[in-house]
């Protein structure tokens, strides 16, 4: 794998699932790599993510190709996602610091609309975003539903919602069902929901 599609990758999950920080391409390869490998963690199934940066993602997973079908733009759009294998440490900063940098990072906020069902984590997930509450109470909600869904509880924190909120945000919906639109605001003490 050369460090061009190392970057091309980086660039295109910075915009895609809107990174705040962003992946910087000017990391070294093995820190590149980590990066990648830990935002591809938050690629929904709905994302639209190029051929290429699919290939990779699976290629630093060790992993087959995910099957993926073209768009009319071209684009490809992975049909489901695998649970992807824990990156290994490298550069600067560890998964876990990471994690715990995004989990304390300032308010997010924003407007989003409901949108169509689907029976998926994400989708209850996005029902739990919608209600609201302390963190208590979401991340207690989060995990019944990631027991029953039989996922790995420790890739569900706090930190993993906030970015889930910044993906949503960024593309300005939710799979839940409301009426109209809600004004989301995320704190270090819970999410706020506002009806608009």
């Amino acid at each position: 794998m050369e460090r061009k599609d190392l970057v091309k990758a980086a660039e295109e999950l910075n915009e895609v699932l809107g990174l705040d920080p962003e992946i910087e391409v000017d990391n070294d390869i093995e820190a590149l790599k980590t990066l990648i490998s830990e935002a591809a963690e938050l690629i929904e199934p709905e994302d639209e993510i190029s051929k290429r940066t699919t290939k990779v993602i699976k290629q630093l997973e060790g992993q087959e190709e995910v099957p993926v079908t073209e768009d009319k733009g071209g684009k490809m759009m992975a049909q489901q996602k695998q649970e992807p294998e824990p990156p290994k440490k490298a550069g600067k900063e560890s998964k876990k610091e990471s994690t715990a940098k995004k989990a304390s990072g300032g308010v997010i906020s924003g407007k989003l609309e409901g949108r169509q069902k689907q029976k998926t984590l994400t989708e209850a997930i996005d029902k739990i975003i919608a209600k609201g509450g302390t963190w208590d109470e979401v991340m207690g909600e989060v995990e019944k539903e990631v027991e029953k869904f039989e996922k790995d509880p420790k890739k569900y924190n706090k930190g993993t919602i906030r970015e889930h909120i910044r993906s949503r945000l960024s593309r300005g919906w939710l799979n839940a069902d409301f009426e109209g639109k809600i004004t989301i605001t995320v704190t270090e003490e819970g999410i706020e929901v506002e009806e608009v």
